[in-house]
């Protein structure tokens, strides 16, 4: 027989990740789209989740004349759907399917997975039951599809996703038997687990009992319907042989198929526009950073990313060197949780004992404040952040120690600001000029590139009107030309202690034993006072 014989005439395709980025299989399906829209055109509907629900999709391009009365159909039976186009090469037909409808009659849907296929959903939590709810949802749209655009001699096939559509094919079994349907898993629930809690997942594969392994990692839900849509799709396909051997014991079906993943010729652009691209996802990535650590990066910063969500040892990684960002605390206690080496830099997470590289940021603190009342300062205020970040709060305690020490603890206030609220340093510049204070301690490089635009606009002059002292230098004490004392971290000793301490934690990662905690020493960079008046001075004679 030819394949043409076995073509369809209808071609549905469903994913959790159709105008919805989420990891690999919106890549998958986005890069072939135009292939498959050349040999099928219209006969070829896509069908994703509509979880802005009638908001703005960046991916998605509405249009509401399009099957407008099928739509209308739909919706008298409770299903409401957006027909439109996917923005990208090939531009297919989409149907996005708001699901929330179903919400209310969830335990009757999971009820009958139960009674037809035995899906034990009763552990799953809503992570479980919104993607069955959405899959069943699409079996619904596409048995409406085919009864009222089909004819009985056209052949109709729907194809699956990973366990999260699953619930439309068996929706279709049952109510709908003449359309064909064919499910493909990427990578099975049970392997994700198994690889992920460091057991031997290729090597043991015929002795692990996944069901007996799916209650201890309590995704029993998603690994019964993932199991049952193996065994009762028409077609059970996968993506590697190895994922094939993986599904022979964990699913107990042999794929009847394997299918690579493959990519259109123009998958990464060429010449000019790859250039262009690539800048500005490196702008993207670098304003990142910069809002999540709350610095500013200057000249050409090396870049190290990996992209996988959250599944660390799925995606190779040994270890992690992780600097620890506002309200990220939960998420490095899991990583500790699970025995994945790790080191922090320049931060720790309070009653976490891991590896550490970090900075005496109370002695930086101190000296640096220190180095203002050698000077003959003494009303000097802090200006930091609103984050609960350790080195930040540690640099406070220092600038408050000193100031006592030196008995100008009445003196001693802190300014704090969020990330994003910048504007509010001219503010408290000029309320600070009124109160006669002296000098500023700025907690990062960031706060004090900001501190010294205020006061340049202001028309003041740095040191005689405000001393500056701060953390790390910034491109601004250049384009300024004043003198500033600040502290010198170590970078290059911060990179290669957290690299050891990373390489010998993966090593000894199986022998329990302390964690070994890094504190390094800070320099601090100070000009001499004549150095600093001449700087200032040129600097307002330039301005």
């Amino acid at each position: 027989m030819s394949n043409a014989k076995h073509s369809p005439d209808l071609l549905f395709e469903v994913s959790w990740e159709v105008c919805n980025k989420v990891g690999g299989i919106h890549t998958v399906i986005s890069t072939k789209a135009q292939t498959v829209t050349r040999k099928f055109a219209d006969r070829y509907v896509l069908l994703g989740p509509d979880l802005s629900h009638e908001g703005v999709n960046p991916e998605f391009e509405e249009d509401p004349n399009l099957l407008k009365a099928w739509r209308q159909s739909l919706y008298n039976e409770g299903i409401r759907v957006r027909v439109g186009r996917w923005k990208i090469k090939g531009e297919p037909t989409v149907v996005l399917v708001d699901f929330s409808s179903l919400i209310p009659r969830k335990d009757e849907i999971l009820k009958s997975l139960w009674e037809l296929y035995h899906v034990d959903s009763i552990s799953g939590q809503w992570d479980y039951i919104e993607p069955v709810l959405f899959g069943w949802a699409a079996g619904v749209v596409i048995a409406s599809y085919v009864e009222t655009f089909g004819t009985p001699t056209e052949k109709a096939v729907a194809h699956f996703h990973e366990w999260m559509t699953a619930a439309g094919g068996l929706y279709l079994r049952k109510h709908a038997p003449y359309i064909a349907t064919v499910f493909t898993t990427h990578a099975t629930v049970m392997g994700r687990c198994i690889a992920g809690n460091r057991l031997p997942l290729y090597n043991d594969l015929p002795k692990f009992n996944a069901d007996e392994l799916a209650r201890q990692f309590n995704v029993t839900a998603k690994h019964s319907i993932e199991k049952m849509a193996a065994a009762y799709h028409d077609a059970f396909l996968t993506v590697s042989d190895i994922t094939a051997n993986e599904c022979k014991y964990l699913l107990g079906r042999e794929p009847d198929g394997v299918t690579p993943n493959g990519f259109e010729n123009d998958f990464v652009w060429a010449g000019e526009e790859y250039y262009a691209k690539r800048d500005e996802a490196r702008r993207a990535m670098i304003s990142v950073a910069e809002a999540c650590l709350g610095e500013k990066f200057t000249g050409d910063p090396l870049i190290v990313g990996t992209s996988g969500r959250y599944e660390f040892r799925n995606k190779g990684i040994d270890g992690l060197i992780v600097v620890p960002c506002e309200g990220a605390d939960e998420i490095i206690r899991d990583i500790a949780r699970q025995n994945i080496p790790l080191v922090l830099l320049d931060r720790e997470v309070p009653d976490l004992e891991v590896n550490s590289v970090v900075l005496n940021n109370r002695r930086a603190g101190y000296e640096t404040t220190e180095a203002l009342i050698r000077r003959g300062f003494t009303r000097i205020e802090m200006i930091s952040y609103s984050m609960g970040l350790s080195n930040i709060r540690e640099r406070e305690e220092g600038y408050r120690r000193c100031m006592q020490a030196h008995e100008m603890g009445e003196n001693a206030v802190i300014h704090h600001l969020r990330h994003d609220k910048f504007a509010k340093i001219e503010e408290i510049i000029r309320e600070a000029r009124q109160r006669r204070v002296e000098a500023f301690l700025f907690a990062t490089n960031t706060l004090a590139g900001q501190g010294l635009s205020a006061i340049f606009r202001n028309g003041w002059r740095v040191p005689q009107d405000f001393a500056i002292a701060c953390f790390d230098t910034n491109e601004a004490f250049d384009i300024y030309k004043t003198a500033i004392a600040y502290v010198r971290q170590p970078i290059e000793r911060f990179g290669t202690e957290a690299l050891d301490l990373l390489i010998k934690s993966i090593e000894q990662r199986d022998k329990p034993g302390s964690c070994t905690r890094i504190v390094l020493t800070p320099e601090i960079v100070e000009s001499a006072p004549e150095e600093a008046l001449r700087s200032a001075e040129e600097a307002v004679t330039e301005a």
